[in-house]
Formats: structure tokens, C-alpha cells, sequence
């Protein structure tokens, strides 16, 4: 399953580094590849959190803003799964629709 789970989100990444070079040229492909420079101010962040003894983000949150900023974080979070899911859903339709012309033309 790891590895299914690896695969997708490999092609996942080629996708979507392809479609930004396409539009945008080598920036486009370059400024995808530095996204997952975020990870590494991410895992920072975490790192402070931890060092303050925090539960989680959202206890940490909610203790510096509030129930605002738990809602707030909660909400942003739920809106990158929905982007997640609809991204997922646009590979699975290239997918068959790459699956559907190979058969056509057989």
C-alpha cells in the first residue's frame, strides 16, 4: 500500500511540475520544486512548537489567538484536503481519458 501510496503522489508531482512548465516555462518547474522547501520551515515550526511544549497547533493557536485562530487554522486545513481531493480527482481523469484513447486507437 506504501508503495501505491508513493507512486501517486510521485506522478502527482510530475503532473503538476509539468503543467507549470508548460505554462510558465523552466520558472514554473523551478518555483515547484522550491514548494517543497516549505517542508523544511514546516518541520522547524513543529520543532519550536515542541520546544514550547505544546499539544498541537491547534492548542497552540488557540492559546495565542484564541477560538478565532483555531477555527481559522482548522479551516484553512480542511480547504488544502478539499484542494487535495480535487487534485487527486484531475490525475484519475487524465488517467482514462489517456486509458480511453489508447483503446480507441487499438
Amino acid at each position: 500500500m506504501l508503495s501505491q501510496v508513493t507512486t501517486w503522489i510521485f506522478a502527482r508531482s510530475l503532473m503538476n511540475s509539468a503543467i507549470l512548465g508548460y505554462y510558465y516555462g523552466a520558472a514554473g518547474t523551478l518555483a515547484y520544486a522550491a514548494y517543497y522547501l516549505s517542508f523544511l520551515t514546516g518541520g522547524y515550526i513543529i520543532g519550536q512548537l515542541r520546544i514550547r511544549e505544546a499539544t498541537s497547533a491547534q492548542d497552540w493557536l488557540g492559546a495565542l489567538f484564541g477560538e478565532g485562530g483555531t477555527g481559522t487554522y482548522n479551516a484553512v486545513i480542511a480547504l488544502r484536503l478539499l484542494s487535495e481531493v480535487f487534485a487527486n480527482l484531475l490525475v484519475v481523469g487524465f488517467a482514462a481519458v489517456l486509458i480511453g484513447a489508447r483503446r480507441v486507437a487499438d
